[in-house]
């Protein structure tokens, strides 16, 4: 090898340690960026692990809730179902307990409004009684043969009191 070759062999060194310099620099601030980076990324990384958590909480107590739901839900509509029953007896004794009073003038879905409607039908039903007895005294008739009197006498004619007499006394 010749001097000139040494001369330029130094010089490509030379130059690649510079390079390999400025990539050791270039690598020791990637690092550093990365090392923020990581520092930025862990609390982070832990805050979704604490949001991940709350949901799966927040979730297990909705399911719990949906399950509550629920079987309020079915207790609700037993409840009405024996709320429906317990106002069709009460409807039945109520009618068996008035028995003037028509079982089809007894209406309502609730003890209150079938107490209201009881209340309107005695209304109704006196009434009717009210209007067969004003009706029964109008066309009264009395029993047995009509009273023996005769022709108001004081105000006839002597003329008609003389023919009066003699009908009378043709029968």
């Amino acid at each position: 090898m010749t001097d000139e070759e040494i001369a330029q062999l130094q010089q490509e060194l030379e130059s690649l340690r510079g390079q390999v310099q400025t990539l050791e620099a270039e690598v020791a601030s990637k690092g550093e960026a990365i090392s923020e980076r990581d520092a930025t990324i862990g609390p982070l990384k832990e805050e979704l692990e604490t949001v991940k958590a709350d949901l799966a909480t927040k979730d297990s107590q909705l399911t719990e809730k949906a399950v509550a739901f629920e079987a309020v839900g079915l207790e609700l509509s037993s409840l009405k179902e024996t709320h429906a029953r317990a106002v069709a007896g009460y409807k039945t004794a109520v009618a068996a307990a008035n028995p003037l009073v028509p079982a089809d003038l007894i209406k309502g879905d609730s003890i209150e409004a079938i107490n209201a409607s009881v209340g309107s039908a005695r209304a109704v039903v006196e009434q009717v009684k009210a209007a067969i007895a004003a009706g029964a005294a109008a066309s009264r008739v009395p029993a047995g043969a009509p009273a023996r009197e005769g022709p108001a006498l004081d105000n006839m004619t002597p003329r008609e009191k003389i023919q009066y007499a003699l009908s009378q006394g043709k029968k």
